[in-house]
């Protein structure tokens, strides 16, 4: 338990950021509010809070440049903000936060805090009501306004804050969806909040330069004080940032207000509580904000590797964790997490990269549809690269962070994801340069690049992830013995033997034939009899079952064609009738295609996209 003198403390603005926000976490809130409140003080605490709330509308804010009076700032004590607060524990009492000056004498008072205004717990107190007030003001524009707010407590007992959160979230989300108008569930709604941009909130752009200049300060309140629900604020500053546009020039209105607001709102995703709908409303303000974003968010100013750290756990941990995380809003948090993976953060780099490839793996047979998906996961990988390109990580060779990001690079098995997006997309988007599909092969590769070469192919050899592409190889190239030219499926299978083969190029060396050759075959012997089933590789012209040699091949045509095990074989199937002719699929693979000098292998037919490349 901490020693109460201990405690660092400001005469005016109270405990530091060191103490304050563990006070306000969800746990320490829900304790409070299991204590009933002091009902004889109430009506005295609560007068003291509506003088309050009139004192802070009242503060001018038509200059923000212009210091706060300090009279008025010093009569508006720590005390008078945590009796505006307790209001907050009745829901009849919601209806006195409506008030857009409320907002505005808020972001006034925050102004005034030095160093931050989340460094004290004053500055927190008036962000908590700020956010009140603006969810308030929602609820009150999307509903009829002559009615009083009432909050149903039905998501969070006792808990009217927890129910506001979700309740704003509900509204946002229905009204990014176009369907506010009429909600299931909330009968009095009579109009969405379309009026949002005509609410008359003032310093949104004091208070937007405000949250972006205290980033890491309010990233640590979002961390440790884990109660405040900002789907609300989020929106509001989203639709103010849209209705700027008109009066800025692009790069302008980039700089100065779309950058800085994607800062904000792609931090507060990733440290987000999980109150129902919260998340699934962030992901749909997300995607809209990306029709604005025109540019990489970029390295922050002030480089923090604790914050950097922060950023990227919490990018892992939701990544993994949250089922509700969408694809679009996954590439947009990469797109702002990788700017952080600085010197002193190689150690999570492996995370990120484990993280970002798991988000395709999961979506692979979802509803994004294979072309998407492509385009989705050509742009991952690009964004994993930039990260690894600007972030001047070492690249010596045996450091454990980089075995630990190869390590995760081969457990993801980057090469399959590449041949089961082919499998899954339709064949036209082969050759249409819209579908990115050679970007994707290049991203893949550029990834593999940062890796020393030497290093790699130890790696590689040591894994076993040389065998898996050989097998890849092998069945892919081979294919062509069984399949019919008809074959819906001998075009893909084509694509995917030139993805390896111009993969293992690019990412092994021009001698890949003989590190593939050199590697130990995995498949088992058809023969049930062999002694020793392992590493045969050798097949028929006449069906795809492997042996050793001729003549495992010749013992096991006799066993199926024997009357005792007819019953167990069906000898009318091609493997019973079978010559005693094997194939060596590698040499089959290699023989298909012809070398240049240089090393570089070309395919002989079927003309294919990739084969001006291969």
């Amino acid at each position: 338990m901490t020693d109460p003198q201990s405690i660092e403390t400001h005469p005016h603005w109270g405990r530091t950021i060191n103490d304050y926000p563990k006070v306000y976490n969800c746990a320490s809130v829900l304790a409070d509010l299991e204590i009933p409140p002091d009902e004889t003080g109430r009506a005295v605490r609560r007068d003291m809070a509506l003088r309050a709330i009139q004192q802070i509308c009242t503060i001018d804010a038509s200059d923000t440049n212009r210091p706060l009076n300090n009279e008025l700032a010093n009569r508006i004590t720590l005390e008078k903000l945590q009796c505006i607060l307790e209001l907050t524990r009745f829901s009849g009492e919601l209806d006195n936060f409506a008030l857009p000056g409320l907002v505005a004498g808020c972001i006034t008072l925050m102004s005034s805090i030095k160093p931050s205004p989340f460094y004290f717990e004053y500055g927190y107190l008036c962000f908590k009501i700020l956010v009140i007030s603006l969810d308030t003001c929602l609820l009150k524009r999307g509903r009829d306004p002559t009615e009083p707010l009432q909050i149903p407590n039905a998501y969070s007992p006792h808990n009217y804050l927890a129910d506001l959160w979700t309740e704003t979230a509900l509204l946002i989300g229905a009204e990014l969806q176009g369907y506010s108008d009429i909600l299931i569930g909330v009968p009095d709604m009579k109009f969405g909040p379309r009026s949002i941009p005509h609410l008359k909130v003032l310093k949104l752009d004091a208070l937007l330069i405000l949250l972006h200049d205290n980033q890491i300060t309010f990233t640590n309140v979002l961390k440790e004080a884990d109660s405040l629900g900002l789907a609300g604020l989020m929106y509001i500053l989203l639709k103010f940032v849209e209705n700027k546009k008109a009066d800025m020039d692009e790069e302008q209105y980039q700089d100065k207000l779309v950058m800085p607001f994607a800062r904000i709102l792609y931090r507060y995703r990733l440290f987000a509580p999980e109150f129902p709908f919260e998340l699934d409303t962030m992901a749909k303000i997300i995607n809209y904000t990306g029709l604005l974003v025109r540019k990489l968010c970029g390295r922050p100013l002030n480089v923090d590797q604790g914050d950097s750290r922060s950023v990227l756990k919490a990018y892992s941990t939701i990544i993994k964790t949250q089922e509700s995380a969408k694809l679009p809003e996954c590439i947009a948090l990469t797109n702002f997490a990788a700017a952080f993976a600085t010197p002193g953060c190689e150690d999570l780099v492996a995370e990120v990269i484990d993280a970002a490839m798991e988000v395709i793996w999961k979506w692979l047979y979802g509803p994004a549809g294979p072309d998407l998906l492509m385009k989705m996961l050509a742009r991952l990988l690009g964004e994993i690269h930039e990260m690894l390109k600007e972030s001047e990580l070492s690249c010596a060779n045996n450091q454990s962070w980089m075995d630990a990001m190869l390590q995760s690079i081969l457990i993801t098995d980057l090469l399959s994801l590449v041949l089961r997006i082919i499998l899954v997309m339709p064949t036209s988007c082969y050759s249409d340069p819209e579908s990115r599909f050679s970007y994707l092969l290049q991203a893949a590769i550029d990834l593999m690049s940062h890796i020393p070469k030497d290093y790699l192919k130890s790696r590689l050899r040591t894994s076993g992830m040389l065998q898996v592409w050989r097998k890849y190889l092998l069945y892919f190239g081979s294919s062509r013995l069984l399949l019919s030219p008809l074959h819906p499926n001998r075009i893909k299978h084509h694509e995917c033997t030139l993805t390896i083969v111009y993969f293992c190029q690019e990412v092994v060396d021009k001698q890949w034939a003989g590190e593939l050759s050199a590697a130990q075959p995995l498949g088992m012997c058809g023969n049930l009899r062999c002694p020793f089933p392992f590493d045969a590789e050798f097949m028929s012209r006449e069906h795809s079952t492997p042996y050793c040699s001729t003549r495992c091949q010749g013992l096991d045509s006799k066993l199926v064609s024997n009357k005792a095990t007819s019953e167990l074989f069906d000898t009318t199937s091609p493997r019973s009738q079978a010559s005693l002719l094997l194939v060596d699929p590698f040499n089959y693979v290699l023989d298909t295609m012809w070398v240049e000098d240089d090393g570089l292998f070309f395919i002989r037919s079927e003309e294919s996209p990739l084969a001006q490349i291969v």
